[in-house]
Formats: C-alpha cells, structure tokens, sequence
C-alpha cells in the first residue's frame, strides 16, 4: 500500500503528501512491545473532498450520498450511516428502512426547532440520530441488513433524496 507519499514519524505520526480520492478509507494504527505484542489498536477514517474553482470559490462538486461505516458490519457490532456531501439550509431528516413509506418510518428530525427526534414504527430503539442526520445503529442483528433512505427537506421546501445498502456479516461476532 505505500505509494512513496507516505512518512512514518517515531511518535506514530503519519504524513500523507498530496492526498487524493484514492487515500479516502480506514487507517489503523498499532503500537507494539519488544515482545512484539499489540498494545494499542486506533482507527481513523480519512475523507479527501474533491473540489473545483467556481466563480472565485471552492465548492464541492459532489451530490449527497451515504456511507456504511464499516462498509459490513458484524452480528452484534455498530454501524454508522454517515451523510456525505449534505445540501445547504436543511431543515428536517427523514430516515426511512426500505422506502420511502410511513411504515418504514425510523425517524424524523426537525432542524430548525428544537423539537425532539420523532421516533417511528421502524424504530428498535437501537438507533440514534446525530445532528448532522447521520444515522448509528447499535448491536446489529440479521434483520437490520437491506436498504436505507434518507430524504432532506431543505429551507426552500425542495428535497433530496439517498440511499445505503446496510450488509450484516453473519460469519463473526462482534464484542
């Protein structure tokens, strides 16, 4: 994996020089003593933005998208459902399980009150709602894999929509 970009510092530091789209993933760090046995683990996400020059400015070039966070999660585990690339002035996240239907309502979140999260009928009470409307879903189980929706509303009464496809590896257990 090393591309010659990359410089390892005696503290565990690590520079990444001219970091692209590719370098977006999972970086672990694992600290070890003489005998060679893992001490510490940490794990870090790295997310490079691809931009353009417009009017003068930077602006994202990218639509709203979600992310699985791990792409597979196991049995047991958590999951995050990360909202890249949101739209500016929202004002309500809307999850779904599946599709947009008010069954498969798991939550909604009004953002400019301060109105609590609205629970729906797709609700386990596994699930926490960040303000950012990325979505956690703890101790997964085999009935929580298949698709996710989430619709923004955004200040001009328009709004977007994205899906994730949510996989549980059922070959291991987690913690």
């Amino acid at each position: 994996m090393h591309s010659g970009r990359e410089t390892i510092y005696h503290n565990g530091s690590l520079l990444l020089e001219k970091a692209n789209l590719k370098d977006t993933g999972f970086y672990t760090l694992r600290t070890y003593n003489r005998l060679g046995k893992i001490l510490t683990t940490a794990f870090l996400y790295l997310r490079v933005h691809s931009f353009f020059w417009k009017c003068g400015c930077v602006a994202t070039c990218a639509q709203l998208t979600i992310e699985s966070v791990p792409p597979s999660v196991a049995e047991g585990r958590s999951v995050l459902l990360l909202i890249r690339n949101p739209p500016e002035n929202i004002v309500q996240f809307v999850w779904f399980k599946g599709m947009v239907d008010f069954r498969n309502l798991l939550a909604i979140r009004n953002i400019t009150g301060r109105e609590p999260t609205v629970w729906g009928p797709a609700y386990s009470g596994r699930e926490m709602l960040y303000s950012d409307g990325s979505l956690l879903i703890h101790s997964v189980t085999q009935r929580d894999p298949g698709l996710y929706t989430l619709r923004i509303l955004r200040a001009d009464m328009r709004s977007e929509e994205a899906q994730v496809q949510l996989q549980v590896d059922s070959g291991r257990m987690g913690p």
